[in-house]
């Protein structure tokens, strides 16, 4: 009989668990995070990004639309809450908002916005510098460009598909130039279509 994985049964790969957090890899599971819970209800979301404060009233006295948005922040901090390790758990138990939740664990593991903006122009040098090392395997540096626009938009900005296909064109060796040149004449310029054009 086949024993089941300890790690995988913490990671939530399924519509009814949330991705699992236990302090690694934080930019892969803020977006699986994000996309889990919008996908639970939208207004759970926007009670993360929106944040929330309590009516100065008894609880008797809400209104019906107080008690949604009330009842979709502390739906979305008990997801937030299920998704983390004990030690992470024990990083924003204090908090009172969903919101105060996301914020936390994004500055421990992201930084300051000075932090993140410092980041970003980083791994925009190395976007406008990149280039395919003459030895190095196609696959290979697709996976290096796309890791890298990753990294970026999981900081705020993004390149549209074509400009990043050009962009990752002009960083191709000499010897690409033919190919280069006929994979820029197609009309579909997406890094998806990227390999499949290149190895074609």
């Amino acid at each position: 009989m086949q024993t089941l994985d300890p790690a995988r049964l913490r990671e939530g790969n399924s519509s009814s668990r949330p991705p699992y957090f236990d302090g690694t890899n934080y930019a892969h599971w803020k977006v699986r995070m994000k996309f889990y819970i919008r996908a639970q209800n939208r207004f759970l979301w926007d009670a993360i990004e929106s944040g929330y404060t309590p009516p100065d009233k008894p609880l008797k006295e809400y209104t019906a639309e107080e008690i949604k948005i009330e009842l979709s922040n502390d739906q979305a901090m008990n997801h937030l809450f299920c998704a983390l390790s004990e030690n992470e758990f024990n990083r924003v138990s204090a908090c009172q908002t969903a919101k105060e939740v996301w914020e936390k664990l994004g500055v421990h593991y992201e930084g300051t916005m000075q932090v993140k903006n410092t980041k970003l122009r980083i791994l925009e040098e190395h976007y406008e510098t990149f280039r395919v090392g003459s030895d190095e395997d196609i696959a290979t540096a697709i996976t290096r460009f796309t890791k890298l626009l990753n990294e970026i938009k999981n900081l705020g900005k993004n390149y549209d598909q074509e400009t990043s296909v050009y962009k990752f064109l002009r960083g191709l060796p000499k010897e690409w130039d033919a190919k280069k040149y006929a994979i820029q004449s197609a009309q579909n310029l997406e890094i998806t279509h990227l390999m499949h054009c290149v190895e074609s």
